[in-house]
């Protein structure tokens, strides 16, 4: 939230003049790595003699040799190192100038995380799985019925056959049986 407590202190705001001279702004950068586009954006500025905007030049000086014009450019720097940007804003009233350091890196800036994933992103081979390939021909499952024993050796298979057939046969002794006796009347 915005007060008119932090309006007051400049060291937080800072401090803009009061000579009418454009008012200077550079947005963020990002990640600054060598070989990486950058994008320079100075959209923010603004000239206090100029309410309605359009009037403003921007210079941009790079630091490694480097320059450009306009309110948003891009820029790569091939080798890491320590640059300093230089912006100028020109308006119609004089002209503001923004030194920025810059520290170029070759390697990320950021720390990779403490799990073991590979910088291309796949996760590291796991020994306990195997998991199918499309060339892979899927095992074919043998039946249980030509297995034939399970393996203690014991005929499960037949045994439980002729279970199923006794207690198949037996099933339809007693319904024919209460069948006959509700047609007979008999016990």
């Amino acid at each position: 939230m915005l007060t008119t407590w932090l309006l007051s202190q400049p060291d937080v705001l800072g401090m803009a003049p009061g000579d009418g001279a454009p008012l200077v702004a550079l947005g963020d950068l990002g990640q600054t790595l060598a070989g990486k586009v950058l994008t320079f954006d100075a959209s923010a500025s603004y000239d206090p003699a100029d309410p309605a905007g359009g009037g403003l030049t921007n210079a941009w000086d790079f630091g490694d040799g480097a320059t450009a014009s306009g309110i948003s450019v891009t820029h790569m720097y091939d080798q890491p190192g320590t640059y300093t940007v230089r912006l100028t804003v020109s308006g119609r009233t004089g002209a503001r100038h923004l030194s920025q350091t810059l520290t170029v890196t070759r390697a990320p800036a950021f720390q990779m995380p403490p799990f073991p994933y590979r910088p291309n992103g796949a996760p590291p081979a796991n020994p306990r799985v195997t998991l199918p390939r499309p060339d892979d021909a899927a095992p074919v499952p043998t039946p249980l019925a030509v297995q034939g024993t399970i393996s203690s050796g014991f005929p499960w298979l037949p045994v439980g056959l002729a279970l199923l057939i006794v207690v198949a046969a037996l099933l339809v002794f007693v319904v024919r049986r209460r069948a006959a006796r509700s047609a007979g009347g008999s016990t």
